[in-house]
Order: structure tokens, then sequence, then C-alpha cells
């Protein structure tokens, strides 16, 4: 709550969508990966705070085993800038949520 700047209602609406939240060892996993993700797309603590409230999820993804190859690999498949890349994800963070082998592979693969 103190990292991100969430409200009491914005602390809430995170732990309704993924309660796991509560189990989750914040200093251990879930901040390292917040700082990693911050780091890579260069996002500003309001940009990390959209991502968070619009996927809660992302809290519980491993930036090295998921977060980062999906990154990279959406960077190098749709030639955006990191500037680009980081409105993209900040303003559709669902992106991140995908499968890279079952979802955002096999549709690139039909462009």
């Amino acid at each position: 709550q103190q990292r991100l700047g969430l409200s009491e209602a914005e602390l809430k609406k995170v732990m309704l969508r993924l309660p796991a939240v509560l189990g989750m060892s914040i200093e251990a996993n879930v901040l390292p990966s917040l700082a990693a993700l911050q780091t890579r797309l260069s996002l500003n603590e309001l940009e990390l705070k959209k991502v968070v409230l619009r996927l809660p999820p992302v809290l519980s993804y491993s930036f090295e085993a998921n977060l980062l190859p999906k990154i990279d690999w959406l960077q190098r498949e749709t030639n955006l800038s990191d500037d680009e890349l980081r409105h993209k994800l900040v303003s559709q963070p669902a992106m991140l949520s995908f499968s890279l082998r079952d979802r955002l592979q096999p549709r690139a693969a039909l462009c």
C-alpha cells in the first residue's frame, strides 16, 4: 500500500481481485518484481500504480520468468520504442496477463 501510494479503497480493490496477495511475501517477491518492472519500462510511480490497479495479478507474476520474456517479445515483435511500449502497457496492462506461448505468439503468427 505504501510503496504504491494506494488509498484504502484502492487497496481493497486489489485484495478483492487478488486475495492471494495476503499470503505473498511482499519484501521477498512483490517489491523486487515491481521494482524490476518499473525499471524495465521506465515507469514513474503513477504509471506503476495504474498497472497494478488495472491488473492486480501482476503482483504475483515472476518478473524474470513471466514478465520480462513477454515485454521483450512484445517490443521485438512490434518494433515499439521504449516510450511506446511503456505507454501501450500502462494503457493496456492486460497484455501482461496473456500467455506468451499460447496466446501472443500464435496470434502474431497469423498476421
